[in-house]
C-alpha cells in the first residue's frame, strides 16, 4: 500500500496495529514509514469519531485483577492498607488504583503474594542493577515473613 492510502486510513481512525495487520508487518514498521513520510501521528487518547470504550463492569475488573496479579480486589485493598498506601521497599506513595502503576510482587517458588511495588522496585527485584543499597532494602523485604 502506498504511503498516501496508509496516511488516509490512519487519518480516518484505523491504529496503528490495524495497519500493521493490513501490511502483515508490525506497528512499529508502519509508525516508522508515516514519520519517514513526513506525516504527523495522532497523540494516544480517544480517536476522534470513535467512540471510546464502556468501563468494566465491577465483575470485570475484578476477574481482571484476578487474571493479571492472582488476588481479588479485596486482597489487594488489604495489602495496600497493610502497606498504608506504599511501596514496600522503598515507601513511595502508591497509586489506590491498582492497574495504575502498582506491581504485585510474588514469591516465585510459593505463587503467593508478598506485596506491592512501584514500577521501580519491581525493576530492582527481578534485575537489581547493582544498587547495593536497594539490594539491601530488597533482602530485608524478601526475608520479613509472610
Amino acid at each position: 500500500m502506498e504511503i498516501e492510502q496508509l496516511a488516509e486510513k490512519y487519518n480516518a481512525g484505523a491504529s496503528l496495529r490495524e495497519l500493521g495487520e493490513i501490511e502483515r508487518v508490525d506497528k512499529t514498521t508502519i509508525k516508522r514509514r508515516l514519520e519517514h513520510g513526513g506525516y504527523q501521528l495522532r497523540r494516544s487518547g480517544p480517536i476522534p469519531g470513535k467512540p471510546p470504550k464502556p468501563p468494566l463492569s465491577a465483575e470485570e475488573e475484578a476477574r481482571k485483577m484476578k487474571y493479571h496479579h492472582g488476588i481479588t480486589i479485596d486482597e489487594f485493598e488489604k495489602i495496600f492498607r497493610h502497606q498504608l498506601g506504599k511501596c514496600a521497599i522503598c515507601e513511595k506513595a502508591l497509586p489506590s488504583n491498582w492497574n495504575r502503576g502498582v506491581h504485585t510482587d510474588h514469591n516465585y517458588k510459593t505463587g503467593k503474594v508478598r506485596g506491592l511495588l512501584c514500577p521501580s522496585c519491581k525493576r530492582g527485584i527481578d534485575s537489581f542493577n547493582g544498587d547495593g543499597g536497594r539490594l539491601l532494602l530488597a533482602v530485608a523485604y524478601l526475608d520479613r515473613p509472610r
